[in-house]
């Protein structure tokens, strides 16, 4: 500012060469305004404010400074470079654009969005689906279990029917492995862990399952415990018909048939007492399988007496011998009738609450 107003005390001047090539002196007044304004429209801002020495008038070589300070204060405050701060800007500038929202953030923020409550609304409608999945489990399963009870109702009757010879039983063996398969089948199903649901996630529909569950544990125990008993009732009929195989028992022979008959009696009572040790130990057999057992240890001693009778030609001791095995045997065959009766009426109640468990749990399952 004091350089400007020519107070500055510091302010140096250096002769300044200027080669004009053809200087013309202006002495004219309008002439140097007309400068003036040239200059000063090459100017911009501030620049273009007119300076102290720019107050001089012409003739007027006796002003005072205070007068020229006047003269600029005047000159300054209607002067365009000095106008409101609000209006000063470069015509240059380029108008800034409007900002605008990026288009890709935005879909990417609302897939984002859509994708978490998509997510939520499988975690939480997640337990009730695979409690779902769970019912429809057990209910193939239950089905399947009472599909095979009447196959095993006939199974069960054919077993304890002592008429029933053992040749008619072989089908027997599959019906029992199919109540088998059912009845370990519910037992899986019971057993296997629920599903895993996500942290927060109500698990009441996955849980209000474990009474089923335990139900169906319960029932299959039933199912398998109907197969064993029915198994080896099967098993002692098919393993007792090997026992007790007599052959022609003559009250006479030759010396050559009785070695011969000798040799036929040794297998039978090898094949006896292999077939009695074979016998499961079903409670409802074991006082048959003790006169089995009595019966064959008699069987040994009597091959002897029979025997003897014969190389003697004792007739009457002979005829006796052969009366009391064959009534011991048809005895003891008889004899498994009881036993039979046992397992049938027990087998005969248990299906029937097996048949009355299942459906209970299929009324559970809804």
């Amino acid at each position: 500012m004091l350089e400007m107003l020519g107070l500055d005390e510091n302010a140096g001047f250096e002769p300044t060469i200027t080669t004009i090539s053809s200087p013309q002196p202006v002495s004219h007044p309008q002439a140097r305004v007309a400068i003036a304004e040239v200059q000063a429209a090459e100017k911009v801002g501030l620049d273009r404010l007119p300076a102290l020495s720019d107050m001089r008038m012409v003739n007027d070589n006796h002003a005072d400074t205070g007068t020229l300070i006047e003269r600029l204060w005047f000159a300054t405050a209607e002067h365009d470079a000095v106008r409101p701060a609000a209006d000063l800007q470069a015509a240059e500038f380029e108008t800034v654009p409007e900002r605008t929202f990026r288009w890709t953030i935005i879909v990417a923020a609302a897939v984002g969005l859509a994708i978490a409550v998509t997510l939520l609304q499988v975690g939480i409608r997640l337990p009730n689906r695979l409690a779902e999945q769970a019912r429809d489990s057990y209910r193939s399963a239950i089905v399947e279990a009472q599909n095979v009870l009447p196959a095993a109702t006939e199974v069960m009757l054919a077993i304890t029917d002592p008429t029933v010879r053992t040749e008619g039983l072989s089908d027997a063996a599959v019906t029992l492995s199919q109540l088998d398969t059912a009845s370990r089948s519910l037992f899986t199903y019971a057993s296997e862990p629920l599903a895993g649901t996500p942290p927060l996630v109500s698990r009441d529909a996955l849980d209000s399952l474990t009474p089923v569950r335990e139900d169906m544990a319960e029932t299959s125990q039933d199912g398998l415990a109907i197969e064993r008993r029915l198994g080896d009732a099967l098993t002692y009929r098919l393993v007792f018909g090997r026992a007790f195989h007599l052959p022609e028992l003559p009250v006479t022979a030759t010396p050559d048939e009785i070695s011969a008959l000798g040799v036929e009696l040794g297998l039978g009572l090898a094949g006896t007492l292999d077939a009695i040790a074979a016998l499961p130990n079903d409670p409802a057999f074991e006082t048959h399988h003790s006169q089995a057992e009595e019966l064959a240890g008699r069987y040994a001693e009597w091959q002897i007496e029979y025997l003897s009778a014969l190389r003697s030609g004792d007739l009457v001791t002979a005829t006796e011998l052969v009366v009391e095995l064959q009534g011991a045997v048809k005895r003891v065959a008889s004899g498994i009738a009881s036993p039979l009766q046992t397992v049938a009426a027990w087998a005969a109640a248990e299906i029937d609450g097996f048949e009355t468990k299942l459906s209970r749990l299929l009324g559970e399952l809804g």
